[in-house]
């Protein structure tokens, strides 16, 4: 049953090897002596641009490139980017020819800006240019996630777009719409996918579907993937039991309308962002989400690397059986089947031995690592089991899948990590691991006690420090949540802060360890849930689980004036401090009454009995407020004209280093924060009081606090 399927890819691949080496030669032979004229590649009617002289034609051939499919190849970012600055070119050049907007658009879905205000105002333009194009009609539905009136219709007018391969995927997206099986099959039919498609990542998404169950339901995110498995499903005539659902096809109300006539899914709950764990959900990962959990036993599953839906679900009965997890109420024997899928149905002969020549932009490569996860928990049964010489032998080929990643170190030693263990214990959105905290020691050393089994962060959260939260939002292709998470200022304060902002907001080294400011309490309520997930999965730390999150108020102010650390076991209104320690002599006794003494800064204890002032007896200011310059040598606790170094300046009694001044720090009611700031005088900036911020502001930032859930 498997060889006519595994057969026809092999001689593929060794065709188009053969090909790929003499398109080399061809390509170096026109280079060297032959004048070729550069042509638009959707035609049949349609405008093209007038020929461009041979010296254009070497320019634009040097710099402007087709983006191919990532079903193909998957280059780096950089490469999109200036794809898509010389497309906008062509554009501009050739406003008549559709070719320039398609390929803009391609590079921009590529980058992760398909929701950005570029497409919208590419759009525009091209209707603009060719408002009575077909091309035009297709292209504005295949972008805007809409159905199509009349689409088959449409089809059967335009017979031309049969011969554009580059129209042939927008048309089968924008036909998945009318649920018409024959209509799609005819444009695969039409389209030559297969041929362009990576062998190993043909393999790969074969598997994806014989990862789900009879009659099941697979949700994808990645356009490129759904019509990579329409075309297995249509030209080798694989699984079409299974239904591919495109997430952004859920936003059509009509599209939803079709799934509940045809297999009776519920499809009409409205999406709550707040029954779900991340914020800045986009709309339509907020449908997806609402989609899945209405049908929790309809046999809906999720490739392993859905990454985005997925971290949402971790509260949902999710069973990994596969290369996909599947969604079910009812318990499932997930090892039996992962087990069947692994031993009978998956193609794996080219893990094996693979022919192929490694290559930095292999289309399959990114995602070969999650063959890791139902291979381990196979592995492990194996081994309860006694059967040994098997799950040596299935351990041996994850070998060679992590030699085919590149990976240093042995695999053995990331298996055991216990943020591994703690995920294929769980089952549970097996897919996506954050990173570790790479100096656990150093970042164990930075974590104060305040008290009653919570600890706080000594310095306020920095630039250095939230750059590398939003390294990881960019590097998991989060873009709209790193949007909504970087540091942005409006307004009066954008202005103000305009000759720091370029170097401030840009990860400037010389900014590392100031302050970050011009955030969402969101946004920092999002990175301490972040930084919770990386502390719990690393090696080696204090802790066996905790939780970051922002203070309440209270827990706040207990730890600026370091209350707890002398409270009174008889009295808890009352602080004892006894001497010898600072400002409190040998055999001397201070008894403290918190229903009437103002802590008004944290060295409160230096002018007890009196209220604090934010003086020293040199003249100089003790922290950094919004105060007149009096010439105190710089570093003496005179303050700065905007934010400072997180580590310079006095610490309190637990070690906090700018409770107050500097930054106020955001608690965990929204619009208050407290502390006071660079830009709030010492009278505002006590301790007891609060300062109010909307949305975001320069003078605001956070203090992590961690609350010890498992010692």
């Amino acid at each position: 049953m498997k060889r006519p399927f595994h057969s026809y890819i092999m001689v593929q691949f060794l065709f188009r090897t053969l090909m790929n080496w003499k398109a080399v030669m061809v390509y170096t032979l026109g280079v060297l002596s032959i004048p070729v004229v550069a042509q638009s590649t959707i035609s049949n009617g349609l405008s093209s641009p007038d020929s461009p002289d041979i010296n254009t034609f070497f320019i634009e051939y040097s710099t402007r490139q087709p983006i191919p499919s990532t079903l193909e190849q998957r280059y780096p970012k950089r490469w999109y980017q200036e794809q898509q600055i010389h497309w906008v070119s062509y554009q501009n050049r050739n406003p008549t020819d559709p070719e320039g907007y398609l390929q803009n658009l391609r590079a921009l879905r590529y980058l992760g800006l398909h929701n950005s205000t570029v497409v919208p105002s590419t759009l525009e333009k091209m209707q603009a240019a060719l408002p009575e194009s077909p091309a035009t009609a297709l292209i504005t539905h295949w972008v805007e996630n809409t159905h199509m009136p009349e689409t088959q219709s449409f089809w059967a007018t335009h017979r031309e777009f049969l011969q554009e391969q580059n129209l042939l995927g927008p048309m089968l997206t924008v036909a998945g719409y009318t649920g018409d099986a024959a209509l799609q099959r005819e444009i695969m039919q039409a389209w030559k996918l297969s041929s362009s498609i990576a062998p190993n990542l043909l393999y790969l998404h074969h598997n994806l579907l014989h990862s789900v169950s009879k009659n099941g339901f697979l949700v994808v995110h990645d356009e490129d993937l759904y019509w990579s498995l329409k075309s297995i499903q249509y030209q080798y005539k694989h699984r079409r039991d299974v239904e591919v659902i495109f997430s952004h096809m859920l936003l059509d109300s009509e599209y939803r309308e079709l799934l509940h006539q045809q297999f009776g899914l519920v499809t009409d709950q409205k999406p709550e962002e707040s029954q779900f764990a991340t914020r800045y959900l986009s709309d339509e990962v907020l449908m997806a989400l609402t989609f899945i959990t209405a049908n929790p036993d309809r046999g809906i599953h999720l490739p392993l690397w859905s990454k985005r839906i997925a971290s949402n679900l971790r509260k949902e009965p999710i069973y990994v059986v596969g290369l996909t997890m599947q969604l079910s109420e009812a318990d499932l024997d997930n090892l039996a089947i992962i087990r069947e899928r692994l031993e009978n149905e998956f193609y794996l002969d080219y893990l094996k031995v693979d022919f192929t020549q490694p290559s930095p932009y292999d289309a399959s490569t990114p995602f070969e690592r999650h063959y890791l996860v139902p291979m381990f928990l196979l592995v492990r049964q194996l081994d309860e089991a006694g059967a040994t010489e098997e799950a040596d032998a299935w351990w041996n080929l994850m070998e060679k899948v992590w030699a085919r990643l590149g990976k240093e170190g042995p695999l053995e030693e990331e298996i055991n990590r216990p943020s591994l263990n703690d995920v294929f214990a769980n089952l549970n959105y097996a897919a996506n691991r954050a990173s570790n905290i790479e100096d656990i020691k150093e970042f164990d050393k930075h974590i104060k006690p305040v008290g009653n089994g919570l600890y706080a962060f000594a310095y306020e959260t920095s630039n250095k420090n939230y750059g590398q939260w939003l390294q990881y939002l960019e590097a998991q292709g989060e873009t709209l949540a790193l949007e909504s998470a970087k540091p942005t200022l409006n307004g009066d304060q954008a202005e103000e802060w305009e000759s720091v902002s370029p170097f401030y907001f840009d990860n400037h080294p010389a900014f590392d360890d100031y302050p970050v400011v011009g955030i969402t309490h969101a946004a920092a309520v999002s990175y301490c849930e972040w930084l919770t997930v990386q502390y719990n999965q690393t090696p080696k730390r204090e802790f066996s689980k905790v939780r970051f999150r922002l203070p309440t108020e209270e827990e706040w102010f207990e730890a600026a004036a370091w209350i707890e650390k002398y409270r009174s076991k008889d009295n808890p209104n009352q602080i004892i401090l006894k001497g010898p320690m600072d400002y409190v002599d040998k055999g001397e006794t201070i008894v403290v009454d918190m229903t009437s003494f103002e802590f008004r800064f944290p060295w409160w204890d230096y002018f007890y009995p009196e209220p604090a002032m934010a003086m020293n007896e040199q003249g100089c200011w003790i922290a950094n407020f919004d105060v007149m310059d009096l010439g105190c040598k710089l570093g003496s606790g005179d303050g700065g004209k905007y934010t400072m170094d997180v580590t310079k300046d006095y610490p309190n009694q637990y070690g906090l280093v700018h409770v107050a001044g500097n930054v106020a720090e955001m608690i965990d009611q929204k619009g208050i924060a407290k502390g006071g700031s660079w830009g709030h005088t010492p009278e505002e900036s006590y301790l007891m009081l609060q300062q109010k911020y909307s949305g975001t502001d320069y003078r605001v930032g956070f203090r992590v606090f961690m609350e010890v859930i498992e010692e």
